[in-house]
């Protein structure tokens, strides 16, 4: 799916990334939705992953495939592709053991919540993040594709990177501000309203998880710069 991402964010085709986060969204909420009422635990979780990030791969694939087939294929040379993966070595060689960890911090709090925890504070935990993560990671995946190409156009152009960084930052962090203290100071009531009163442990959980998600959200600048600048 990367290798898809680069590429489309490359092209500038972030209509066709929006799409397939958002089948990725849907296709994880719909397997963990539906692993839950299996209840066939942790495995729905896991299964809910993956399925996402095949659907999303199988959805953009199929897309460039169909816009950029023509491109692909009379451009394809195996020697300079040998060349450029001697220049940029150090890429994988950082940004994979960064993305495994992320990936495990991530849902490994589950398994380690289950361990300690009854089944009813797991539910509590992974429904805050599902609900809280879904339109943000939307948005804030699909706000990291446009500054990805434009900080690289900056660099490589010689331009004022450390202003276009602070700005973007400072600009993700009003965006994200008044939903953030919505549901720092409503967090418990909002959760009730809409999913009943069982829910309202819930919503104490989501308070102090959307701290920890605002500031994930204004990171994508410095993520994305940090990869510009061969520093991940």
């Amino acid at each position: 799916y990367n290798n898809f991402n680069y590429w489309s964010t490359r092209q500038k085709s972030f209509k066709r990334l929006s799409i397939s986060q958002i089948f990725r969204s849907i296709s994880v909420a719909a397997t963990q939705l539906g692993g839950g009422i299996s209840k066939i635990g942790t495995v729905g979780l896991i299964a809910g992953q993956a399925i996402g990030h095949i659907v999303a791969t199988v959805v953009l694939g199929k897309q460039i495939w169909k816009d950029d087939r023509q491109v692909l294929t009379s451009s394809f040379n195996f020697n300079k592709m040998k060349d450029l993966a001697r220049t940029y070595r150090e890429f994988p060689k950082y940004s994979a053991p960064q993305s495994l960890i992320n990936s495990l911090s991530q849902n490994v709090a589950p398994f380690i919540l289950a361990a300690y925890f009854s089944p009813t504070v797991v539910g509590y935990y992974s429904l805050s993040l599902r609900l809280l993560q879904l339109p943000i990671n939307l948005i804030g995946d699909s706000v990291r594709q446009v500054f990805y190409p434009r900080i690289a156009e900056i660099y490589n152009h010689g331009g004022d990177l450390h202003k276009y960084l602070v700005k973007s930052t400072v600009f993700l962090g009003v965006i994200i501000l008044l939903p953030s203290l919505i549901i720092f100071l409503s967090g418990p009531l909002l959760f009730s309203i809409v999913l009943g009163k069982e829910w309202y442990e819930a919503g104490v959980y989501s308070q102090w998880m959307m701290l920890w998600l605002m500031f994930g959200f204004m990171n994508r600048p410095a993520s994305a710069t940090a990869q510009v600048l061969g520093l991940q």
